[in-house]
This record gives C-alpha cells, sequence and structure tokens, in this order.
C-alpha cells in the first residue's frame, strides 16, 4: 500500500513538473522567432540602406536596372536578402502599385522599393517610396519663362565625368523645365530636337504649352511638373573690394586672385586662371575675335557680371578641361546673355532675371538656370548629366526616400 502511495505522489510531481516545463519550451521558442524576425528585419533594412546608397552613387540606376527583381537570396549576416523595385506608388492604400512598368521612361516617376530579409525560416519586408524632386535631377535646363528652340538646333546630353562631349559621349537625358503653363512657351521650330525629357508648370497642359512646327522632335516624357523649378536670386559676391575700373586683355593675361573690374574684354587674347578666382564685372563681360579663357591645373572660375554677356567671334570658355562644373556664370541683371557667331562654352549659367541667346552654330555644354532661353541658327546645347543642379551621384541629397 505504501508503495502504491509513493508511486501515485511521484506521478503527481511529474505532471506537475511537465506543466511548468512546456509552457518554459514554449516561451524559449516564441524567443527565438522574435530573434530571428529582428534579425531578419535588420537584414532587409540593410538591404535596403545598401541598395539606396548604391542608387545615390549611381545616376545611371534607372539604364542599368529593371523593373523588377534587381538582387535575389543575396548572402548577408548568415540570412539573405532579396530587393525587388517597381516603378509607381501605391497610391489608394490596397497593396497594389500603380505605375507605367518603365523605369527609365521619366526621371520624376516615383519607384517602390521592397527588400525581404530572411534568417532561420524568418521573413521580414521593409518597402520604401523613392522620388527624385525636379530640382534635384541630373542635367536640369531650369527656365522660369519661355524657351525657343529653332533652325535646326539640337538640346541633348553629355556626361562630363567621362570627359568631353564628343559622339560616343552624348545622350538622350536631357531635362527642360519651364514653370510657364500659358500656350506655347516651349517652342521647337524648323527640324530642331530635344533629345530627352520635356517638363511644363505645373496645372499646365504640355499638348497646349509645347508647341511644335516644322518636323521638330522631343525624344522623351512630356509632362507637367508637380511643382515649380526654383529660379534662385544671384546675390553680388562679398569681399570683393574697390573696382580697379576697366580691364581689357588682348595678349595673355593670367589672374591667380579675385578681381573686381567695372567691365572685362577678352579680345583677340587668353585670359588664364590660377587657382579659384572670382571676377566681379560690374558693367559688362565681353569676348571676341578668338579669345580664350583657359583653367589651369585645379583652377575654378566664378564670373558675376552686372551689364551685357556678350561672346562672340569664335570665343573659347574651359575647352580645355571638358568639366562645366569648374566655369560658373552668374548674371546678376535684366541683361542679355549672348552666345554668337560659333563660340564655344563649357559652363554652368545663372541668369534669373534675363534672357539667354545662343546663336550662328555656337554651343554651350553645361547647365543652366535663367528666365528665358533661345537657341537659334543651328547652335547646340550639350546638358551635363553631372550638373550642380543635383547632388546624385554625391553619395548624400537627392533622393527622397520615404518608409512604410
Amino acid at each position: 500500500m505504501a508503495l502504491v502511495l509513493v508511486c501515485f505522489a511521484v506521478t503527481v510531481v511529474f505532471v506537475i513538473s511537465l506543466g511548468f516545463v512546456a509552457p518554459q519550451n514554449v516561451a524559449v521558442q516564441v524567443s527565438k522567432n522574435i530573434a530571428n524576425r529582428m534579425q531578419a528585419r535588420m537584414i532587409a533594412e540593410s538591404g535596403a540602406e545598401m541598395t539606396i546608397a548604391y542608387m545615390r552613387n549611381n545616376f545611371d540606376w534607372r539604364a542599368e536596372k529593371i523593373n523588377g527583381v534587381w538582387a535575389q537570396d543575396c548572402p548577408y549576416a548568415d540570412g539573405t536578402f532579396t530587393v525587388v523595385a517597381v516603378d509607381g506608388e501605391d497610391t489608394d492604400g490596397d497593396g497594389t502599385v500603380e505605375g507605367d512598368g518603365d523605369l527609365f521612361d521619366d526621371p520624376l516617376d516615383p519607384m517602390t522599393l521592397m527588400v525581404t530579409g530572411v534568417f532561420r525560416g524568418a521573413v521580414y519586408t521593409v518597402r520604401a517610396r523613392i522620388h527624385m524632386p525636379p530640382t534635384e535631377v541630373v542635367g536640369s535646363m531650369a527656365i522660369g519663362a519661355y524657351i525657343r528652340v529653332g533652325e535646326a538646333s539640337v538640346i541633348d546630353s553629355f556626361d562630363s565625368f567621362l570627359g568631353h562631349y564628343s559622339s560616343a559621349n552624348s545622350g538622350r537625358d536631357a531635362f527642360v523645365a519651364t514653370n510657364a503653363t500659358d500656350s506655347g512657351k516651349v517652342c521647337l521650330e524648323d527640324a530642331s530636337k530635344i533629345r530627352g525629357n520635356v517638363y511644363v508648370g505645373p496645372g499646365g497642359d504640355p499638348d497646349a504649352v509645347i508647341e511644335m512646327r516644322g518636323g521638330c522632335r522631343i525624344s522623351g516624357t512630356r509632362k507637367a511638373l508637380d511643382e515649380p523649378v526654383p529660379i534662385a536670386p544671384v546675390d553680388p559676391p562679398v569681399g570683393m573690394g574697390a573696382s580697379q575700373g576697366d580691364l581689357t586683355c588682348s595678349g595673355t593675361v593670367t589672374i591667380s586672385e579675385n578681381l573686381h573690374v567695372d567691365s572685362l574684354v577678352v579680345d583677340g587674347g587668353t585670359l588664364r586662371i590660377s587657382g579659384d578666382v572670382t571676377i566681379y564685372a560690374e558693367e559688362g563681360f565681353r569676348a571676341s575675335g578668338g579669345a580664350h579663357i583657359e583653367l589651369l591645373p585645379r583652377a575654378t572660375l566664378n564670373l558675376y557680371v552686372s551689364g551685357p554677356v556678350d561672346l562672340q567671334r569664335g570665343t573659347r570658355i574651359n575647352m580645355d578641361t571638358g568639366d562645366p562644373k569648374r566655369v560658373k556664370f552668374f548674371q546678376m541683371s535684366d541683361s542679355d546673355v549672348t552666345v554668337d557667331q560659333g563660340s564655344r562654352v563649357y559652363a554652368n549659367i545663372f541668369a534669373p532675371n534675363a534672357r539667354t541667346q545662343v546663336l550662328d552654330g555656337s554651343v554651350i555644354f553645361g547647365t543652366y538656370s535663367g528666365h528665358e532661353l533661345y537657341i537659334g541658327s543651328g547652335s547646340k546645347f550639350h546638358q551635363d548629366i553631372r550638373g550642380t543642379y543635383s547632388s546624385w551621384g554625391q553619395g548624400e541629397g537627392g533622393l527622397q526616400v520615404r518608409w512604410y
């Protein structure tokens, strides 16, 4: 009898012990699942950050990548991640991304990024909306009012990181944007071409704002902007000291420090820039007769002008470097900027209140932000897709990322 009671007691204790052990085992498994899911989330977020870093440092990602799977089962931290990129966004919250399936056709289209991390059976997906505002688009041509391209003239693009513009370094990535919404404010005529995208002011009708006559072509998108492109004002340079009067260069002159003059004229001579130089020409700047402005190694030039800018008769500016970012023209008044008679200029031009004219077979290589632009007489504007209007490709800024 005593043995029976002992066996019964042991059985009861064993059953009670199982009651304590079973929840503990469940708790341990739950803790492991939570830890695994947290690790899967870390892998997914790391994969997303690496993908966004790639996009910020590679302006060609739209051309290089497809709409769909970018990377699959990539090993990372003892797990894997898969990257999927889809053109468009989920606008109504139904889980479906609305887009046209083409990452390349419009640089302003949003994109939905989905990165899934997997760790020991746990799965976690992060999602982000990727967007490039018009103020950050590579190679911008930002125009406040009116643009006219006529007489077989061309706007296209090139990449200054690859060197000078050439047949091998040219493309269809031009970005032309105006804030205008009135009819005919973008006018192409006489077999002119824009090899890239054209945007009109917010709320504007591209079919009305863009007027095309005489066999013209636009190779890319025609849309209305979601927000205006800013045309930033130009402030006078500071710390320039008193004006030294008029400066005329007819031979070879080297400038290695900041200079304030009434007017600057380069007439058949060569102006060489050494170091980082700012020149302020209050009454205007004129170059003609095969004049040259050359930049010595590592030199840069910021040229501020309050009067007319007239570059004519085969003027050459910054042709040796082929890098427009090393020369910046700032037109501070409403006086015209004219590039005429076969002149060629590598520069970025800022003329918020002025009209810029490129005439008679002349060429500008760079970017433009101004009030009006006219390109005619077989002239060309080759936009630098690495221009100053974007921090794209510099590792920071540019892309707008919204997690959800």
